[in-house]
């Protein structure tokens, strides 16, 4: 049985049923979705019914048109990026570098406050247009200095003090905390089956060094700072808010550690253009050959799907071990 790969590309009032190749990198960790889209310098599009013209597309296309990108299977096609063309690179065939709704974000007129409010109540304020999700978490911004920033300077600021997650999805906006969007859909990665390649290790709890500083940030825009784990180990950030308790910031973070450190797998697998994953969603990992490892959960940190000539692809990389 053969699979015809499909696409369905949407730009501005252009719409094409083909692509030279098309890259979309997505991660809950990164300041918003990217795609590299190439396509033929030239196409000829219908004038009506009977006429059709030859157009430069190079020419026709203008940074901040918008961008709908759905690729598949026999027509079985799924959306994996919505955006804006950022860039126009003139090389054949033609490169378009496109972002999501970041690309707005970073255009906004400037602002410069001293906010004092909830999480919610700035999103509110700055970014009507967007859907904000339901699930912001309950931090009370005092003082919170706004110089001079965009408005993704300003949701960088936030991930970058609070170690917040802050993605958006089409033109919904999500933050809170890392993998707190709840999806459902548990894709199963089988590695005699669906996986093509991986370059995954297998480690033992023992074999990991881990430190971490943990903040926690208090009411009063004050925050209390401390230090666990392997002094040789590798770094980590740990985000509290509320605790005011150094013996239990310390308890928390130790915990939220052992979490980190594990028995299982590390790295990314490759595989297929089904089943569809995304960042922040879980997938199950079955090995025939390691039946003790059978239905580990993870969770993921980033996708990087690729579509063209030479097939379509995800490479997805494991976040932590989860239970469930």
């Amino acid at each position: 049985m053969s699979f015809i790969l499909t696409c369905e590309v949407v730009i501005d009032k252009y719409k094409f049923n083909y692509a030279n190749s098309i890259e979309v990198e997505s991660a809950w960790q990164t300041l918003g979705d990217k795609c590299t889209l190439k396509l033929p310098n030239k196409a000829v599009l219908k004038k009506n019914d009977i006429e059709s013209e030859e157009i430069s597309l190079e020419k026709t296309f203008k940074t901040g048109m918008p961008v709908s990108i759905k690729v598949g299977y026999d027509g079985n096609n799924y959306q994996i990026f919505e955006g804006y063309i950022s860039n126009i690179k003139p090389n054949t065939p033609l490169e378009l570098m496109c972002e999501d709704e970041i690309y707005k974000m970073k255009r906004s007129e400037k602002i410069s406050e001293n906010f004092n409010g909830t999480l919610t109540e700035l999103f509110q304020k700055h970014y009507q247009g967007s859907t904000i999700s339901d699930k912001v978490p309950n931090v009370f911004l005092k003082n919170f200095m706004i110089k001079q920033a965009t408005k993704a300077e300003i949701i960088m600021k936030i991930k970058e003090e609070y170690g917040l997650a802050v993605y958006f999805r089409g033109k919904t906006l999500y933050v809170g905390l890392p993998y707190f969007e709840g999806l459902e859909k548990k894709a199963i990665l089988h590695f005699q089956k669906n996986v093509i390649d991986s370059d995954l290790e297998y480690k033992k709890e023992d074999d990991i060094r881990l430190k971490a500083k943990a903040t926690s940030f208090l009411s009063n825009n004050t925050k209390i700072t401390v230090e666990v784990g392997d002094s040789d180990g590798d770094q980590r950030s740990l985000f509290f808010h509320g605790i005011t308790d150094e013996t239990q910031l310390k308890a928390l973070a130790e915990n939220e550690l052992s979490k980190l450190k594990f028995e299982g797998y590390r790295g990314s697998v490759t595989l297929f253009g089904e089943p569809q994953i995304t960042h922040s969603g879980t997938v199950l990992l079955y090995d025939d050959r390691y039946s003790e490892r059978k239905g580990q959960r993870y969770v993921v940190d980033k996708v990087k799907t690729t579509w063209g000539t030479n097939g379509f692809r995800q490479v997805v990389e494991l976040g932590k071990k989860v239970s469930g």
